[in-house]
């Protein structure tokens, strides 16, 4: 037995019924399983309670928490506390949309989407070659790792099928503002172009990547605000149909659980 921290100890066992019927353990106790390299907490009515642990590096010891569970005998809620102005940071990022949704969209005095019927009871707005719409202003989370870059991309549909003997071509632009680290707004045009392969369906969605904005420099509640265009094909046929945009969406990094205070990450 040796001592972990004030509150609770280790008992360390390599006997064989360690690693196949997992004895019982007093509450609080830790067991060492020694097949899967992992700790676990008793709780004194099961086998093994709900939090394991498993060693990266056996010859220290060091753990590292790889599974919480809080319903192995009665289901209750996780509750973390942190100090004053701290939250939950992640070691690694993981990755949230801003979304731009269309159908909420403004419409310019020209070369405006139509509004048209998607399925059955769906509506949303369909594009020819130059038309376009003015999209809301949205702001870089409180989660978001500043100084990573947007990857903004687009959510499409085509209404007819391609059954051409050949592929079309779609190409989105959008231009994407924002108020840079000077809280002056910048703007920034990016393109990209999608293949609609000989036959694509009816209704056949498309997910278009269109290119990534730098936003070093600044920080968490920056606006951000964009513009939605369907431009001219450049890499072969153009789509003959209008092209359904449903949504302008922005990947974004994340490594926290909000921020620390209402504009400091």
């Amino acid at each position: 037995m040796s001592t972990l921290n004030a509150q609770m100890y280790i008992r360390r066992d390599t006997a064989a019924d360690w690693t196949s019927t997992n004895p019982t353990l007093a509450a609080g106790e830790i067991g060492y399983e020694t097949d899967t390299l992992k700790y676990k907490i008793g709780d004194g009515t099961t086998a093994w309670t709900s939090l394991e642990y498993w060693l990266e590096d056996a010859e220290h010891a060091r753990v590292l928490v790889s599974e919480i569970k809080t319903n192995n005998t009665t289901s209750s809620d996780l509750i973390v506390t942190t100090g004053s102005e701290k939250t939950l940071e992640l070691a690694t990022s993981v990755y949230e949309d801003i979304q731009f949704p269309t159908a909420t969209a403004k419409l310019p005095a020209s070369n405006f989407p139509t509004w048209t019927q998607l399925t059955t009871n769906l509506y949303d707005y369909a594009f020819d070659v130059g038309d376009y719409l003015h999209l809301q202003s949205n702001e870089l989370m409180h989660a978001w790792k500043e100084g990573t870059v947007g990857s903004f991309h687009s959510h499409t549909t085509i209404p007819d099928a391609n059954a051409s003997g050949g592929s079309y071509y779609v190409n989105i632009e959008i231009i994407v503002g924002y108020v840079n680290a000077s809280d002056i707004w910048t703007e920034t045009t990016i393109t990209n172009e999608k293949e609609i392969p000989d036959g694509s369906s009816d209704i056949q969605h498309f997910f278009i990547d269109v290119d990534t904005i730098d936003f070093s420099g600044i920080k968490i509640g920056t606006q951000v605000k964009a513009r939605v265009r369907r431009i001219a094909a450049v890499s072969g046929t153009e789509y003959p149909s209008k092209l359904f945009i449903h949504q302008v969406g922005c990947h974004v990094e994340l490594n926290s659980l909000g921020s620390r205070q209402i504009s400091t990450k």
